[in-house]
């Protein structure tokens, strides 16, 4: 045979052997109905905080605050993290973006030291297990704004407050991953971030915004099939995605998502945020995001606070349950948040944003959603918003003057949803843990309590997801089948087969283990770790980047930047 030949036939086999192994996609099919679990309650994070090196109390790993600082002088709003100050009768709190102070104390989401690792697992403490109910929601949604432009491609340009999210999830999912815990975490994008402030890094159309949303959904969903600890229903990992439906059609992401898919070789459900249905032309499950508009629309007059809630419940998710049985396989999750009180006064705009932080207001949502659980919808998934954004007063976290109320409300009114009997033992326990975590980053070095804060090693729940099986990937839940303006930022940016799930409920080991509190190698490690595993002939070698600056995109009315 010809050299020449003899060489076309080496590559021609090398071209056999690369597609023989790495298999073609088929369509992806619109079924998340008939795979839901019997439940899924998913807890929203933003995690773009961070603690700066020459923070009053020992440096911090990151470059800057985050979202702990934000200043509007235009509207007499301003503070400084590295500054205590009284608050009400808490004493000496750090002066953050917020009207709130959290339980504690400030801290980096990045994970890139031993104290932020900590805090990643006093979170993660919070799930649902085999043992211990907790807060009453079975995962966390860690959002990123981009993987792009963080330190996941070093050779980008940089957004540092993007960077911190990026490496929460890392996080996220390395001490997951770490302590044995299956369907706990899920890669969240802010998938209108490139529209706010794309143009900074060279995204000037929107074929380059949608572009590069794919390559970081590519990312995400390699990094979702090579973790243990991430959200797997039947086999596909499940995203969750911030949508505006005012920067992109149903069209547009139809084609990232089914891009990504192809792409990355990964087969995912998606879940978006949106309260047009006509997105679940693109996604599997849609649910609403909290919408001054519509509370604004409800009954002011009425003096039964709950009363509005409800009502505002139902004007939120009215389009979306309508509209669900014209896309068959699709899912509502209903969302249910703590109120809006928001710091930035419309990110320095002057104008004051509320929804009252009330517990009736929390309350009369859940009402809402526990009769459209028994209705002809089959709710059976939650969406909570949020954990932390702090700036714009929507955070389930534990803060210095009501303590654990939001979480133990959030308890109640999820086993309202849910049909669950009380567990005042595990109610105990959660309030035990958050208040005896004490604030790593308090204000001793301005004369307040100085007491060893953050130190233990958080013990995790048991290895196999909730008492009643939780996300479990391998039995569809009982059912007939599958019918059915952004904030300024300290930086210039702004920021292979899927492995089924580890059987969980009644068949796991009620062993709790600890996690370990020690850092997980530095930012070296944490760089590489979504691209971990992407092994067998289905994946190939990626540096996964999951990014984030996250900036609240502004969603009408809603409150979301």
């Amino acid at each position: 045979m010809p050299p020449s030949l003899r060489r076309w036939s080496s590559v021609a086999a090398a071209l056999c052997a690369f597609f023989a192994a790495t298999p073609v996609l088929a369509a992806h099919t619109f079924d998340l109905d008939g795979a839901m679990p019997p439940r899924l309650s998913i807890m929203f994070a933003m995690s773009w905080f961070g603690v700066k090196a020459g923070d009053p109390q020992g440096p911090g790993m990151d470059p800057g605050y985050g979202n702990w600082l934000q200043g509007f002088p235009q509207c007499g709003l301003s503070n400084d993290p590295a500054t205590c100050a009284d608050f009400e009768d808490a004493g000496l709190q750090r002066s953050i973006a917020s009207r709130r102070r959290p339980l504690a104390g400030i801290y980096s989401s990045s994970g890139r030291d031993a104290e932020s690792l900590r805090r990643v697992d006093l979170m993660l403490s919070t799930l649902r297990s085999g043992c211990d109910t907790a807060g009453g929601f079975d995962a966390w949604a860690i959002q990123i704004d981009s993987v792009k432009f963080t330190s996941a491609y070093p050779a980008n340009k940089q957004s540092a407050t993007w960077d911190l999210a990026y490496r929460a999830l890392l996080s996220f999912y390395g001490e997951a991953d770490k302590a044995g815990l299956r369907n706990a975490v899920i890669a969240g994008d802010d998938a209108t971030v490139y529209w706010h402030f794309g143009s900074a890094f060279g995204l000037g159309t929107q074929a380059d915004r949608l572009a590069a949303l794919q390559a970081d959904l590519v990312d995400l969903a390699r990094a979702a099939a090579a973790h243990p600890s991430a959200v797997v229903i039947q086999g596909k990992p499940l995203l969750a995605l911030y949508v505006d439906a005012g920067l992109v059609t149903p069209a547009e992401l139809q084609g990232v998502l089914e891009g990504a898919r192809a792409a990355s070789g990964v087969d995912f459900y998606a879940l978006g945020t949106t309260l047009d249905s006509t997105f679940y032309a693109a996604f599997d499950a849609l649910t609403p995001w909290v919408n001054l508009g519509l509370w604004a629309s409800t009954d002011a007059a009425d003096p039964d606070l709950r009363k509005r809630a409800a009502a505002y419940g139902q004007a939120l998710h009215a389009q979306l349950v309508s509209d669900v049985g014209k896309y068959p396989g699709r899912v509502v999750f209903g969302a249910l948040s703590p109120g809006f009180d928001d710091y930035t006064q419309d990110w320095g705009a002057c104008r004051a944003r509320e929804i009252p932080r009330d517990p009736a207001v929390l309350a009369g949502q859940a009402d809402y959603l526990a009769q459209l659980a028994k209705g002809s919808a089959r709710l059976r998934g939650t969406y909570l918003e949020t954990w932390d954004d702090w700036t714009e007063g929507s955070e389930f976290e534990p803060d210095v003057t009501e303590g654990t109320a939001k979480l133990v409300a959030l308890r109640g009114g999820l086993g309202a949803i849910f049909g669950d009997a009380p567990d005042p033992a595990s109610e105990a326990a959660l309030t035990a843990r958050w208040t005896g975590f004490g604030q790593a980053r308090s204000c001793c070095f301005a004369g307040g309590a100085c007491a060893d804060a953050g130190v233990e090693a958080i013990p995790l729940g048991c290895s196999g997801g909730g008492p009643d099986g939780g996300v479990d990937a391998a039995s569809p839940s009982p059912s007939d089948g599958g019918s059915s303006s952004p904030p300024a930022s300290e930086d210039a940016g702004g920021g292979d087969g899927l492995q089924p799930a580890a059987a969980s409920g009644a068949s796991a080991s009620c062993g709790c283990r600890a996690s370990s509190a020690t850092a997980n190698g530095g930012p070296g490690v944490a760089l590489t770790a979504l691209g971990l595993g992407l092994v067998a002939h289905r994946r190939r070698t990626s540096s996964l980047r999951t990014p984030r600056t996250r900036r609240p995109s502004p969603r009408g009315s809603t409150g979301r930047r």
